[in-house]
């Protein structure tokens, strides 16, 4: 999921900052195999979505209102939404094979609790996953100017990541491997913070 929702970021990205011999017709293929790669990101975990934000401020940003790319955004739009949509129908003709999923979000009301707080951010973010001295190089890599796709992405893919881990709560408290999610981000922004 995080590969897949990765490649429809850097296809999207390829697409709109990339010259081609053809732009229309290249910036079109792009864009679409963007939102096929999104709609299998989707399939393999619906919480895709929040990984893929940027996606969409990306595709906005560049081509604003041209016809065509709106006709192309509907397109990828369908593409990306349609199976998720029609999945989701086919297994609620099976309501024992969907597996209980509410508790994820806020079981124990633990959104915003301490615990949340120390597991999510202090345990998994600044032990497990950057070692202590890695929240330094992710402090850095926050607080510096980026290029200007820099600017517009890397907030918007940070956004969606607290996103994630404020609306999957119990989830991510409650398991390690939700935070596989985050993974991009971090990676991002701790990243940047080296190159400085």
């Amino acid at each position: 999921m995080v590969f897949l929702c990765l490649l429809s970021l850097y296809l999207m990205d390829v697409a709109v900052t990339k010259p081609f011999a053809r732009p229309g017709l290249a910036n079109i293929v792009l864009t679409i195999c963007s939102g096929v790669a999104a709609g299998i990101a989707l399939l393999v975990k619906p919480y895709a979505i929040f990984l893929l934000l940027p996606v969409g401020i990306l595709y906005v940003m560049t081509f604003r209102f041209h016809i065509r790319w709106i006709i192309t955004a509907v397109i990828v739009a369908v593409i990306t939404v349609l199976p998720l949509f029609l999945w989701r129908q086919w297994i609620l003709k099976f309501p024992e094979g969907i597996p209980v999923y509410t508790w994820l979000l806020n079981g124990g009301n633990i959104r915003f609790k301490g615990a949340w707080f120390y597991w999510l951010f202090a345990e998994r973010i600044g032990k497990l996953i950057l070692g202590y001295w890695g929240v330094l190089f992710l402090g850095i890599g926050i607080v510096v100017k980026g290029k200007r796709q820099e600017k517009f992405v890397y907030p918007v893919l940070a956004l969606g990541t607290l996103l994630y881990m404020v609306i999957i709560a119990r989830g991510n408290v409650q398991h390690d491997y939700y935070q596989i999610l985050i993974l991009p981000t971090l990676c991002l922004y701790v990243g940047k913070g080296f190159l400085i």
